[in-house]
C-alpha cells in the first residue's frame, strides 16, 4: 500500500495532481498522458510502474533498497470511499 507521502511524492515527480496518480493506479479512467507520466515517474523513483501486479521483487523486496526508495505493494486504500 502506497503511504500519502509516497502518493505526493509520485505526483510531485510526475508533475500530476495526487488525486490523478491514485486514479492510475486504481485502474480508472485518465489521459494517456497522465499514465505516462505517472508510469515513467514510477520507474525514476524505483516504484512499480501502474498496471504490473505485486511480486516478491517489486513489492517487498530483500534487496537493499535504492537510495530514496521504500518496499511497499501498489495497493492503495486511502480511506476515500467516494470512488
Amino acid at each position: 500500500m502506497f503511504a500519502p507521502h509516497e502518493i505526493n511524492r509520485l505526483a510531485a515527480e510526475a508533475l500530476r495532481d495526487p488525486r490523478t496518480v491514485r486514479r492510475v493506479y486504481r485502474g480508472l479512467p485518465v489521459s494517456a498522458l497522465a499514465r505516462a507520466s505517472v508510469s515513467a515517474a514510477a520507474v525514476r523513483l524505483g516504484y512499480p510502474p501502474p498496471g504490473v501486479a505485486p511480486t516478491p521483487q517489486n513489492a517487498t523486496s530483500s534487496q537493499p533498497a535504492k537510495e530514496g526508495s521504500s518496499s511497499h505493494s501498489i495497493e492503495i486504500d486511502d480511506g476515500d470511499s467516494r470512488t
